[in-house]
């Protein structure tokens, strides 16, 4: 599948990506941002179907332990959705794109969630995407994604769409992934959110490294860059991340050296 910026014809402005993992960063100043879809884990055609590596669970624990708990999942996925996947993660968990999240024993929600509009958002994109079978719909506490991974060619029907029904919900923006487009309330980004957990302890005063593979994670990653961080980039398509690893395994295999690297308390 071509990336968003081949689609539209513009050259990505990012500067060279070094290939490989970074130097083993000190955990005791650094605070971790890491994607979940396509990043932690291998991408699915359908979100539901997905399966969560042991090597995944196994360096996400001795992340949280290393760092005193500065370790933060950023994704577009539900809230109560990575908690069922990730139930024994300890760290933190930004949701839907910032809409949610949850830090410690504190959780907290957008307004919007499980509002009326996001139901009726979710009830008209299902009719939509009912008329073909290569749609899928994954209807969320903040906004309604529809998913064409299986189906490229269908991305900008879908798109259009989203884009009409987000004229009859102006509280809402329309945003693409790889291979979905959603509606998600106006103001939430993962740099946003990302700027407001760096305000917290145990995030307070150290340097982050985000680690992402998808356009949205694209601002969150140039920002990390310029604030002298690191911003790791999953895959192969143009970016702003300094450092470039090839799939969710081979990040897999860098969490755990960097854990290696000292013992586990």
């Amino acid at each position: 599948m071509h990336s968003y910026y081949e689609m539209i014809g513009y050259q990505h402005p990012g500067g060279p990506v070094a290939e490989g993992a970074p130097p083993v960063p000190d955990m005791s100043r650094t605070s971790f941002f890491i994607d979940f879809d396509g990043t932690l884990i291998d991408p699915c055609p359908r979100p539901g179907d997905v399966r969560v590596p042991r090597a995944a669970h196994e360096a996400l624990g001795d992340l949280v332990r290393l760092t005193g708990g500065a370790v933060a999942l950023i994704t577009g996925r539900d809230l109560d959705e990575v908690r069922r996947l990730l139930p024994d993660f300890d760290g933190a968990i930004i949701a839907a794109h910032g809409a949610e999240w949850r830090l410690g024993s504190r959780m907290e929600r957008h307004p919007m969630a499980n509002s009326p509009e996001v139901k009726q958002m979710a009830r008209i994109a299902a009719a939509f995407a009912a008329t073909d079978p290569r749609m899928t719909v994954e209807p969320k506490a903040t906004g309604v994604a529809i998913h064409v991974r299986d189906a490229p060619d269908l991305e900008g029907e879908a798109y259009r769409f989203m884009e009409g029904l987000h004229a009859h919900f102006p509280n809402f923006a329309v945003s693409r992934g790889r291979g979905y487009t959603e509606l998600r309330p106006i103001g939430t980004s993962r740099l946003n959110a990302l700027r407001a957990m760096m305000t917290r302890p145990p995030f307070l005063g150290r340097t982050p490294l985000y680690v992402g593979d998808d356009m949205l994670d694209e601002q969150a990653m140039r920002y990390v860059a310029e604030l002298g961080g690191v911003a790791i980039k999953v895959g192969d398509s143009e970016s702003f991340a300094t450092h470039r690893l090839r799939s969710p395994a081979h990040l897999h295999r860098c969490l755990s050296s960097w854990c290696a690297a000292e013992p586990v308390a």
